[in-house]
């Protein structure tokens, strides 16, 4: 079931919850739920991201001790879920990978990756001129 934990440090996770025990939580493809905030009153604009962008597995263990609950989401806050879910595995993990890759000066890259990361760095590069 997909539900929004709580952490003590106010983050706040969304994800599908494999295992709730007392000694921990278990979510599979945790995103973290970011808010930003306008100066005049309006609602926060909402945005998820990968709770461990860099890390390997697809399900990342919560102590209970760092939680401080666990709560279904509205409907359309799970609908919102599930397309960003599909959007940062499709879009956002391959293109962090293959900047990792760059970085790490591993030359296999594909044409495509190569294509990408070097309309990136010109974007970089221009918006840092400006």
């Amino acid at each position: 079931m997909v539900s929004i934990i709580k952490l003590v440090n106010g983050t706040e996770i969304i994800g599908e919850v494999i295992l709730n025990d007392e000694k921990a939580v278990v979510l599979k493809d945790p995103l973290q739920i970011n808010y930003r905030y306008k100066n005049d009153f309006s609602p926060p604009i909402i945005s998820l991201q990968r709770y461990s962008p860099f890390a390997q597995p697809e399900e990342i263990h919560f102590k209970q001790e760092h939680i401080i609950n666990v709560t279904p989401p509205v409907s359309n806050m799970i609908k919102y879920y599930n397309v960003s879910l599909k959007n940062i595995k499709e879009n956002v993990d391959g293109d962090i990978d293959n900047e990792l890759a760059a970085a790490s000066g591993d030359d296999d890259m594909s044409p495509e990756s190569q294509a990408k990361l070097a309309l990136i760095e010109r974007q970089i590069t221009k918006a840092t001129l400006n």
